[in-house]
């Protein structure tokens, strides 16, 4: 038989019995939830190096890609070389994103209890989750 696996149990089925999610119809049936995506945000991320761009050998490119799932996350130094030398410090940074988000998300999750002060950590850090996290 030809068909399709069904996400949930594994087990292949005619592709016309799978639902929207691609469960058989055994799982559809016991109401088995659809197994969870993972987040890519979640993280962690990692660099790799894509070497050097043919003809321009001091002209270096990175990955950024999920360290769990090796999903291509994005590339870093692949369309101009202005800040070359600054590459790979970019690709480290943007593989520290997740990292940075958990902290600034426990950050905020904190009562503050400082007093006046003139800065809050607490409120600098769920400002910048604004600007990092879309609204659901």
């Amino acid at each position: 038989m030809t068909g399709t696996q069904c996400h949930d149990c594994g087990i292949l089925t005619d592709a016309r019995d799978a639902d929207e999610d691609g469960r058989c119809a055994t799982c559809t049936e016991i109401n088995v939830a659809p197994a969870p995506k993972p987040n890519s945000l979640d993280g962690p991320w990692k660099v790799q190096e894509l070497g050097s761009r043919v003809g321009y050998p001091d002209w270096h490119q990175y990955a950024v890609r999920h360290a769990k799932t090796n999903v291509h996350l994005a590339t870093v130094g692949n369309v101009d070389r202005y800040y070359e030398r600054d590459t790979k410090a970019h690709a480290m940074l943007m593989a520290a994103a997740p990292t940075m988000r958990n902290f600034l998300m426990r950050l905020a999750a904190e009562t503050c209890d400082h007093g006046p002060m003139a800065f809050c950590p607490q409120e600098e850090a769920r400002k910048i989750l604004k600007t990092l996290v879309p609204a659901p």
